[in-house]
């Protein structure tokens, strides 16, 4: 696979992943999950603060922790696939 194919997919994949976390904004005072800097999935209430909306518009938002689970299960595959093809492409 090309290089710029590669960027290609990887910019697409990178878009879903995004969207997927992008929904219904949650109300004040309502639960949601996101995943932190440390790879793990934290509970949080909805505050309306500039960081509840980073984490809404960037579609690290979600309303159950399996949501969350699944993001970030998927985050790690498309960072594995990066790797990959970035050793492979050296």
């Amino acid at each position: 696979m090309k290089h710029e194919e590669l960027k290609e997919q990887v910019n697409s994949i990178e878009v879903e992943e995004i969207k997927k976390g992008v929904g219904q904004r949650p109300k004040i005072g309502e639960i949601y999950y996101f995943l932190g800097d440390n790879g793990r999935i934290y509970d949080t209430e909805w505050e309306g603060s500039e960081e509840d909306l980073f984490r809404f518009n960037t579609g690290n938002c979600f309303k159950t922790e399996q949501e969350a689970k699944e993001y970030k299960e998927d985050i790690s595959k498309t960072a594995e696939r990066v790797n990959y093809e970035q050793t492979r492409n050296t």
